[in-house]
């Protein structure tokens, strides 16, 4: 029989602030998950919609650069969304080697539906917490951030 480390009993472990951030990172990926189904989106679809419903126009590179992601994911997720009539690339007319990323009208008929899942999301996690915890922990993870 193999023993256990120690350290995956102790109080330290279960304080851990990346242990704990990945259980709240997981619970909320999962939570996404199952509410943007009914959207036909999935959770970086979402992160791209709504980065572009905040700033329309931006380059796969911005993106890319915005959301942590390589540029050949980027590329294969802007190309999915493409096909769902989501977005669409529009060259930029001040250079032709640039090519910039829109929501598509559709898209945008969908934003206000998109964005109440985000606050519904929110709300979610949230929950647990009262209004000066919410505070607090809102402020601490944009310092972290």
């Amino acid at each position: 029989m193999t023993k256990m480390p120690k350290f995956l009993f102790d109080a330290a472990y279960d304080d851990s602030v990346g242990r704990m951030l990945r259980q709240l990172t997981n619970r909320l990926k999962a939570e996404m998950k199952s509410r943007l189904t009914c959207l036909n989106m999935n959770v970086n679809e979402y992160y791209v919609f709504v980065n572009l419903s905040e700033r329309e126009g931006m380059t796969q590179t911005q993106l890319s650069e915005r959301m942590s992601m390589p540029a050949y994911g980027i590329s294969r997720l802007i190309d999915g969304m493409s096909s769902k009539n989501l977005i669409e690339r529009r060259g930029d007319p001040c250079s032709r080697r640039t090519v910039r990323v829109f929501l598509t009208d559709e898209a945008k008929a969908k934003i206000p539906e998109v964005m109440g899942s985000l606050e519904d999301i929110n709300d979610w996690i949230l929950k647990p917490l009262d209004n000066d915890e919410k505070e607090a922990f809102v402020s601490a993870l944009r310092k972290l951030a």
